[in-house]
């Protein structure tokens, strides 16, 4: 079950944050070669990015990325990328290769679905498992820029979303998803209802039926590229694009049907 820990000032939370940091760290990468982590934006980490530098890390083995963006270049000051580098990443040996920004200065749309796109193809298309995940809580309640009512809470298809937000800068947002566990038993811990397991477990599923389905995809137009001049005769690539149309729409339907069941349920504990 998880643990709540309370603190006595910034500076504490700051220390304790670091302290936790370096903890997970260690043992992932001695444990999996690699340390994945997601980091927050505003205020709340700046203090404890500051105590990272002094960090006796394997930092080659560190990847960065981050769980939402302002729609800003990486040198504005309402950067998260940029807070984070000066506060940190400028300081230790971390290849830049493993630092995964998301591409504020784009337009929204295009920037969510490029990092959409970068993480699918890092992680094989399958819904990663982030050894850390980075949250901090603003005064209205929101995180990762998930604001009260937004409808980001809801959705259940995107990695990452483009948020619009009525105070300037908008931000580029991580959808919902990203931090639901990813096991079955992660979920009976947590205390996840049957309702929200079998929800979750749809979207694991679908990920990984979308990644298969690519991957089929790409071997048969090798295939036909391989064997013919002209793919405008041949229906191999578009018989498994119907297919992928056809089982989205079921899939579709599905999630629609858990959505609704799982929101009933939240109105009805309420």
């Amino acid at each position: 079950m998880a643990e709540i820990e309370i603190l006595p000032d910034e500076a504490a939370l700051a220390t304790r944050g670091a302290e936790t940091f370096i903890k997970i760290a260690n043992e992932a990468i001695q444990t999996n070669g690699r340390f994945t982590v997601v980091l927050a934006g505003g205020s709340t980490p700046k203090r404890m990015y500051e105590l990272l530098p002094g960090a006796k890390l394997k930092w080659d083995a560190v990847q960065i990325f981050w769980g939402d963006e302002r729609c800003v270049p990486p040198d504005h000051p309402d950067s998260n990328f940029r807070m984070a580098s000066e506060a940190w990443l400028d300081h230790v040996q971390i290849p830049r290769e493993n630092i995964f920004r998301i591409q504020g200065e784009l337009p929204a749309e295009r920037a969510a679905q490029l990092y959409e796109d970068e993480i699918r193809h890092l992680f094989g298309g399958v819904l990663p498992r982030f050894d850390l995940i980075l949250l901090g809580l603003g005064e209205d309640g929101h995180t990762a820029s998930i604001f009260p009512g937004s409808p980001a809470v809801y959705e259940t298809m995107r990695w990452y979303l483009a948020i619009p937000h009525k105070v300037p800068p908008p931000p580029l947002v991580d959808r919902y998803r990203l931090p639901i566990p990813l096991s079955d038993e992660d979920e009976e811990d947590e205390g996840f209802s049957r309702t929200t397991m079998a929800h979750n477990r749809l979207l694991r599923f679908e990920t990984q039926l979308r990644a298969f389905i690519d991957e089929q995809m790409t071997l048969e137009l090798e295939h036909l590229r391989a064997k013919h001049d002209d793919l405008e005769k041949y229906i191999g690539l578009a018989a498994l694009e119907d297919l992928l149309e056809a089982m989205t729409r079921e899939f579709g339907e599905l999630v629609l049907a858990l959505r609704g069941a799982r929101e009933r349920e939240i109105r009805e504990r309420q």
